[in-house]
């Protein structure tokens, strides 16, 4: 998982390595031992005290993960049980005042004094070291908690969008909430090519969101984030009964292979994700056919968090259990039934005819015919 960490300096123990002022400490005389073929060695005490010093711990803990567990609250997960050092206390930006912390296990907990804002994005800075004493000092990104998360699905989406209408995902939301801090991915939060966290935005029961995948005009392309925006923006496929965001600096979608992923938050718990493939199990062996290590390792996170169901119990996912999107387009889209079925599986979905498009709007039941 990327976890956000901007600066990062690890800190190392010392120890006197055993066989310091061995033969250093007479470099002419090893020199003429060396080149004549004669070589030192420690003895046999020393040969155990350097066992018992390549065995110490030496390695500096790895921040694995920081999120919002509430409004005034955050945990960081390490990868081993770590403490806070007391001479350089932790700190946040935009004035957010730390009033206690805490350890559980391998987890540092921090608590504010006020509540942080929804969504919002901070840095915090900290220095821990774990029980041998190395230590690590970051700077690391979190997001506000969000307590309104709302029930969201990725309800229809394009990989080979055209010039007139660009690759796109619409989110519908069968119940309101707000979308502070929700995380989209186009891949998963280890392994994405664009990553998109959604503003503050109160959405009702029935409404859609649709996220632009290829953004054009950065003038009329305007992020619309209030029920009195909602028909500002323009730019291709952009629609007045549904909230248009763009995703700055994507460049699509890929478009016969890959995940699409939807977070509570950066670090937070999967709410709904997508994965298609034209390819098969027999594409090829390294990478069980899905063509790359890119898209393999993005399935692989899809699986270990039970995003998606293999066709087979308990078994791996394959090319076979995804989407085909080999027979869409710009306007043949791959969308949910007009019911929004969600079993997590590639029966959830099917691609419309020719034009029927319907970011914005309920989804058709007609499926293309070729």
């Amino acid at each position: 998982m990327k976890h956000r960490i901007l600066s990062r300096r690890r800190f190392c123990r010392k120890k006197r390595s055993p066989l310091r002022g061995q033969a250093l400490l007479f470099p002419a005389i090893s020199a003429v031992l060396l080149s004549a073929g004669v070589f030192l060695f420690p003895s046999c005490e020393e040969l155990q005290e350097l066992e018992d010093f390549s065995s110490s711990d030496l390695n500096a803990p790895v921040l694995t993960n920081i999120v919002p567990t509430g409004k005034r609250d955050i945990k960081l997960s390490f990868s081993e049980p770590v403490h806070l050092n007391e001479e350089n206390p932790p700190a946040c930006s935009d004035g957010a005042v730390i009033s206690g912390t805490g350890r559980s296990g391998s987890d540092v907990l921090v608590s504010f004094e006020n509540e942080l804002e929804a969504g919002k994005k901070y840095q915090l800075a900290a220095w821990v070291e774990d029980e041998a004493g190395n230590a690590l000092d970051f700077t690391a990104v979190f997001y506000g908690y969000n307590p309104r998360v709302p029930e969201v699905l990725i309800n229809e989406f394009s990989t080979q969008g055209s010039g007139n209408h660009p690759d796109s995902v619409e989110l519908y939301f069968p119940e309101g909430g707000n979308t502070a801090g929700l995380a989209f991915y186009i891949g998963t939060p280890s392994n994405f090519d664009a990553e998109y966290i959604l503003p503050s935005i109160e959405v009702e029961a029935g409404d859609y969101l649709i996220l632009h995948a290829r953004p054009e005009n950065p003038a009329e392309e305007v992020d619309e984030t209030g029920i009195d925006q909602i028909a500002e923006s323009g730019g291709n496929d952009a629609c007045d009964s549904a909230y248009d965001l763009w995703i700055t600096g994507s460049t699509g979608i890929p478009g016969n292979n890959g995940v699409l992923s939807l977070f509570r938050s950066p670090g937070g718990a999967l709410l709904d994700a997508a994965l298609y493939s034209n390819r098969t199990s027999d594409s090829d062996e390294d990478y069980r056919g899905f063509g790359t290590r890119k898209v393999l390792e993005q399935v692989e996170e899809l699986e270990a968090l039970g995003g998606w169901q293999a066709a087979s119990a308990g078994g791996q996912l394959a090319p076979e259990d995804a989407v085909d999107p080999d027979p869409s387009t710009g306007t043949r889209t791959i969308c949910r039934s007009s019911g929004s079925l969600d079993t997590d599986s590639a029966g959830d979905w099917h691609i419309v005819p020719t034009s029927s498009l319907s970011f914005g709007t309920v989804n058709t039941d007609e499926v293309y015919e070729p």
